[in-house]
């Protein structure tokens, strides 16, 4: 399978077209970081506890009538994000720490992204070939 810049061509000149350096740096991140960013927007914009909100918790479905251990989390880093800490204690105790681990994991995937590969153990190829 062909590879992107051989479907849509050479890249144009970065300072005729500031979009598309936008783009391939958007292309360039990590599926993970992808979506993990695009989870952590999605909290920030919608508050998974507001009424009219359908119930999309699994374990619910699957064993009524216990509580679940991870409902709220949601709810919980929403009510971080906007500073309400009191209620995302008690929308969840391990909000905070579960938005934390999230944010360091984002931090790592861009990190890892952006370092030269010697530096992440992989050998760099001069001649062409893959190591």
């Amino acid at each position: 399978m062909p590879s992107m810049p051989e479907i849509i061509g050479p890249s144009p000149r970065p300072s005729a077209f500031p979009l598309w350096s936008a783009f391939e740096r958007l292309a360039s991140l990590p599926i993970e970081a992808m979506v993990w960013i695009g989870s952590l927007v999605f909290l920030y914009l919608v508050d998974p506890a507001s009424p009219g909100r359908p119930d999309l918790c699994l374990f619910h479905r699957l064993i009524p009538g216990l509580p679940c251990p991870g409902c709220g989390l949601g709810a919980a880093i929403h009510d971080l994000m906007h500073g309400e800490i009191g209620a995302s204690l008690r929308a969840h105790p391990l909000g905070a720490p579960a938005l934390l681990i999230l944010v360091a994991r984002v931090h790592t995937l861009l990190r890892e992204n952006h370092e030269p590969r010697r530096r992440r153990g992989r050998k760099e190829s001069t001649d062409g070939e893959h190591s």
